[in-house]
């Protein structure tokens, strides 16, 4: 699905080569989620397509309780770890325990049970040169291995299906890997073509595809050009100078030297390569804050040796990222933002506890352990993390509940290298007005500015304040209605799982199909009046 509106996005430099030399100002902005058979969600009408759920680059999620609406940020998390498994590590399947998040078995998350199904999770991104790409992955629901990868490029319009082969694996031992399917093979040789020529510089020599090519996978992403299969199954390889490893001879190995079959192998390789890169660009290190907040301790952080990255999925790890100052304009941003909410405290960060303070001597019956005892401490760096107000400091633990639920969210949002942020329920603690102030703040760190970096933001909310905001936002200025976007989960009452509904905005603010009534009824009842 082409997007008429890709060039007003884009950056003022379109071509390829200007915008693989500019920085790193504009990210991938994700503008789909697909999912099928994750959870509590099967399929779209109880058939075989997927769900899609379009995402902005702020967005909100609303339902009543257990509707499904942490099951859709669950989808992008297991996702982005899935993606972003450490290189050499990964298996190739769906990874359900890790960084990002622990899920269980696969029974867990196959839609009811049902191991028989294939559990479908992908996205779609548009990179920073307006084109849109969607990839899905569909994994088997008793093991979690990767059964098959789609790749749709919106710029010709055609779907290629890679599968795996466990054959092909067996027979060329070079691991993981996944074939391109008959049906795409000429819409593939045209991509590969032009994956050839942007690596390097000029047109493939080869008419066509010699054959079915291989993808090498690092965990699901693609990673190299692995050979070719034949319609006798065999199986070509690259390796040694290019050899057949199984099946029958055919014309390939009587001349693997023949005119373009190494051009398709450096037109695959550039192909893999690029969309690994991309997929783990668009979609991995998804940053993550749930509803909850641990409550900061008392007394000086001990500087880390190994910093953590970033303040932890319940902010426990603030004064540790703040005091170890590994993002240097990220405390200068949290300031001016805490300013824009006239919160009235600023961050300060106080080092004290010195190597040079710990150059005494034990005594003269040092014993080894002793001496390494006084060379650790020599390397302990202390910090207070406090935030100032009137010129008085305030721990953290003081400021009350509400600035503790607060200032992790806007530290993860003025982070120097932004990744796509999903925080649930910020409003908790946050009084109205605050709430609103925090959607402002929030909107604007996700909608991309020229020559900025943006955190897209994706927020699950019970807050009527939060919504209320942006349907004033539409309402002052429609053409804003694409940087923000609204998802109401519903449960269904066919039996086929929840509804995640898109809502349209309407001129003046209103939303369509709405779930402004939801927030009605509420009020009504609290004031005994019925609805």
């Amino acid at each position: 699905m082409p997007d008429d509106n890709r060039d007003s996005q884009a950056p003022d430099e379109t071509s390829r080569e200007n915008v693989k030399a500019a920085p790193a100002a504009t990210r991938p902005l994700l503008t789909m989620l697909h999912l099928a058979n994750f959870k509590c969600y099967g399929t779209a009408r109880g058939g075989r397509d997927l769900l899609h759920v379009p995402l902005k680059p702020f967005t909100l999620i609303f339902g009543e309780n257990s509707a499904g609406k942490s099951t859709l940020l669950q989808a992008l998390r297991v996702l982005s770890q899935t993606l972003f498994q450490p290189p050499g590590q990964a298996r190739c399947g769906l990874l359900l325990d890790g960084p990002q998040i622990a899920l269980g078995t696969m029974r867990d998350v196959v839609h009811r049970h049902d191991t028989d199904l294939l559990v479908t999770l992908g996205v779609t991104w548009r990179d920073t040169y307006g084109d849109e790409t969607s990839v899905t992955m569909s994994f088997r629901g008793d093991t979690g291995e990767l059964d098959l990868l789609t790749v749709l490029d919106h710029s010709i319009d055609d779907e290629l299906f890679f599968v795996r082969d466990p054959r092909v694996e067996e027979d060329s031992a070079l691991g993981p890997m996944v074939v391109l399917a008959d049906e795409s093979m000429t819409a593939f040789g045209n991509v590969v073509a032009d994956a050839f020529q942007q690596e390097r510089g000029h047109d493939a020599t080869f008419g066509g595809l010699p054959g079915r090519p291989i993808l090498l996978l690092d965990g699901t992403r693609p990673a190299g050009a692995g050979g070719f299969v034949f319609g006798d199954g065999s199986v070509w390889t690259p390796a040694g100078g290019g050899h057949i490893v199984a099946g029958e001879a055919n014309q390939l190995s009587r001349s693997v030297e023949a005119d373009g079959v190494w051009d398709a192998v450096a037109g695959v390789r550039a192909y893999a390569d690029t969309l690994g890169r991309a997929m783990a660009d668009a979609v991995g290190e998804i940053r993550y804050l749930g509803p909850g907040r641990s409550v900061p301790g008392r007394g000086p952080t001990r500087v880390p040796d190994s910093p953590p990255d970033g303040v932890g999925v319940d902010g426990g790890d603030l004064a540790l990222f703040l005091a170890s100052d590994t993002e240097a304009g990220v405390r200068d941003r949290v300031n001016e933002a805490l300013d824009r909410l006239s919160a009235g405290y600023q961050i300060q960060v106080w080092h004290y506890g010195t190597p040079d303070e710990f150059h005494h001597d034990i005594g003269p019956a040092e014993t080894g352990f002793e001496q390494m005892l006084r060379e650790h401490r020599q390397t302990i760096v202390l910090a207070d993390v406090s935030l100032v107000r009137g010129g008085i400091e305030n721990s953290l633990a003081d400021v009350g509940y509400g600035f503790t639920h607060l200032m992790p969210i806007l530290v993860e949002a003025c982070r120097d290298t932004p990744r796509p942020l999903i925080v649930e329920q910020p409003e908790t603690h946050l009084h109205p007005r605050l709430q609103v102030d925090l959607a402002r703040e929030l909107l604007d760190l996700a909608v991309p500015r020229p020559g900025t970096v943006r955190a897209q933001t994706f927020v699950e909310t019970h807050s009527e304040n939060i919504l209320l905001f942006l349907q004033e936002q539409v309402a002052d200025d429609w053409s804003r209605r694409d940087e923000f976007g609204v998802i109401a989960v519903s449960t269904a009452s066919d039996g086929h799982g929840p509804t995640p509904s898109t809502q349209a905005w309407l001129p003046g603010g209103d939303l369509s199909p709405g779930v402004a009534s939801e927030f009605v009824e509420a009020r009504l009842r609290a004031l005994g009046v019925d609805a």
